[in-house]
């Protein structure tokens, strides 16, 4: 169970996720020492849904060079991303995952291959509710996704934050406590 936050603010670019993991069936939960966002030196992508995600993302945009950080460049992006897992020994047949994905200064919401620019900022997973409400409140997405942890028993701390400069595309990566 997830909650994953983006929102873009003062030339920056944050994203935000709780660490908790559950496995198929949702009978275990544990800490994932991986987290939830995968960070390149120019990219990050945030995952709710099938967690297996994570570590596919990582194989693939080590390989996968994007180029374009238009609507068009993220669509054919994924494309290429779901096209990639046809080829894995797994069924993701009925995989409901979402993304966010921070590219050259632009956020992007994605599910299946529906990409839509986020504006201001976007929540996900069981959390997004709770999460909403706070960004709505003016929460920091940090104190969002804290207040989420505290409300929803799905979502725990430790938390990841990820943020990006808008115009020198630097990242910068915490995990708080």
């Amino acid at each position: 169970m997830s909650v994953v936050i983006t929102k873009v603010y003062n030339g920056n670019i944050t994203m935000a996720a709780d660490t908790a993991v559950t496995t198929f069936g949702g009978c275990t939960v544990y800490t994932s020492k991986e987290g939830k966002i995968i960070d390149t030196p120019e990219l990050i992508v945030g995952v709710v849904g099938s967690a297996e995600h994570i570590t596919i993302l990582k194989a693939f945009f080590s390989k996968y060079k994007m180029s374009d950080p238009t609507y068009l460049g993220i669509y054919e992006a994924m494309k290429e991303y779901y096209t990639y897992l046809i080829d894995l020994p797994i069924n993701m047949e009925d995989d409901e995952s979402k993304f966010h994905l921070v590219y050259r200064g632009r956020a992007w919401v994605i599910e299946g291959l529906l990409v839509e620019p986020i504006e201001e900022y976007h929540a996900m997973g069981c959390g997004k509710d709770t999460a909403w409400g706070a960004l709505d409140a003016g929460a920091s997405v940090r104190d969002a996704v804290t207040i989420t942890c505290r409300h929803n028993q799905h979502c725990e701390m430790p938390m990841d934050s990820v943020s990006m400069n808008e115009t020198t595309y630097e990242i910068s990566r915490e995990r708080l406590v």
